[in-house]
């Protein structure tokens, strides 16, 4: 059997400047996959495919040397006009083109169709829910309503890899060696996807990260990604190489059971979290404020009454022997086994502090909710919003 070829270089394009990236109305009127491309646009797509043009010329020197290479589209209308327009530049390198939907954006879901600007007056109860999921869970594994999350546009575009891979096959039916170079010609959130399952990257390197710019062009060579052509930012200003630099991969050192320092939680390159003496201290402070009796132990009432019958203390309960009342070792001991093996996102130190406030009656659970949820936003910030380009498709 044939064996594929050892090269293999793919060029990842985002469409040029569409008619949605400077008037978002526009989504109200017309379906996403219909909005075309601005007559900029089309400029920047012809530039784009004479970038592309060059970077082959500096690889093979002239056309006739390249080996078979193929472009793969999104059957979306701004990506194919894109597609269109570069083949004006760099057609002579191109020898075929193909469609696949596994390439298209991301489905907003309900929020199609109304503008995302608006989505919070049509469907405000909508709305609410995917604020409170981007805020508990992240940007990446929130789900739009009736829509995807960025897992699934993941789990989407991963289903483009076997093609890629048969394409580096040889066919000899059909008179061609493996195909070395692949252009594929998609959207922001789905090159970024791409990027990350193809690369092996982590979540948190897609959270890092923002959408690529209308028309750059990403090489991804030897399991890593680099750009080769900046694209344009807001207004069609065209950006230099030191404007798009991918970040690293937050785990890229991750290894399992490497202990880490308190704080730098389950994002920095561990499992495993190292508990201090501080921690300690303040677990004691709780457990003095849960037991009322003063008795040295603490009782299923008494975590009831201090926390409410829903509390991480009435799992604690149960975890001790045949449920037995807890002293503070054994309460120390269950605390710290939790804590390796569910790292969490602040030191426990500051989660139990949180937690004697209320046991304390000096803040409320809800007042508890929204300081534990500042401090976790406080040491994983999200990544501010990209000033470069229009990140919308």
């Amino acid at each position: 059997r044939a064996c594929p070829t050892t090269k293999s270089r793919i060029f990842l394009v985002r469409h040029g400047e569409s008619i949605g990236n400077i008037q978002p109305e526009i989504y109200k009127s017309m379906p996403d996959h219909k909005i075309p491309l601005t007559d900029r646009g089309r400029e920047m797509a012809r530039n784009a495919g004479q970038k592309l043009q060059e970077n082959f010329r500096s690889l093979y020197g002239a056309n006739s040397k390249i080996p078979h290479c193929r472009m793969w589209v999104s059957p979306f209308a701004r990506t194919r006009e894109t597609a269109k327009c570069m083949l004006e530049t760099c057609g002579e390198w191109i020898s075929d083109v193909k469609e696949s939907p596994f390439l298209v954006e991301q489905d907003w879901g309900l929020f199609e169709g109304s503008g995302i600007e608006d989505a919070e007056t049509h469907y405000p109860e909508e709305w609410r829910r995917l604020q409170r999921l981007r805020q508990h869970q992240g940007k990446f594994w929130a789900r739009m309503p009736m829509g995807e999350s960025c897992f699934d546009v993941c789990q989407r575009v991963s289903s483009m890899f076997g093609a890629i891979q048969r394409d580096r096959q040889p066919n000899w039916i059909k008179g061609r060696d493996g195909i070395e170079n692949i252009v594929i010609v998609s959207h922001g959130v789905t090159i970024r996807s791409f990027l990350m399952m193809w690369c092996h990257y982590s979540p948190e390197w897609f959270e890092v990260n923002r959408n690529p710019p209308n028309c750059s062009i990403v090489l991804v060579e030897g399991g890593s990604c680099r750009y080769v052509y900046p694209g344009y930012g807001v207004g069609g200003t065209e950006l230099s190489r030191e404007e798009v630099v991918f970040k690293p991969d937050p785990m890229a050192n991750f290894t399992l059971g490497q202990e880490t320092t308190p704080g730098s939680g389950w994002k920095g390159a561990s499992i495993r979290y190292m508990w201090t003496d501080k921690d300690t201290a303040a677990a004691k402070e709780f457990f003095i404020a849960i037991d009322k009796d003063e008795n040295g132990t603490i009782d299923r009432k008494e975590a009831a009454d201090a926390m409410g019958s829903r509390n991480i203390l009435i799992s604690t309960l149960t975890q001790s022997e045949e449920g037995k009342n807890l002293d503070f070792d054994t309460f120390l001991g269950i605390l710290q086994r939790e804590a390796g093996m569910i790292p969490p996102p602040i030191p426990y130190y500051s989660i139990l502090n949180i937690a004697t406030g209320v046991a304390k009656g000096k803040a409320t659970k809800s007042e508890a909710e929204r300081q534990y949820i500042e401090l976790v936003k406080a040491a994983h910030p999200q990544p501010d919003p990209d000033p470069l380009h229009n990140p919308r498709r």
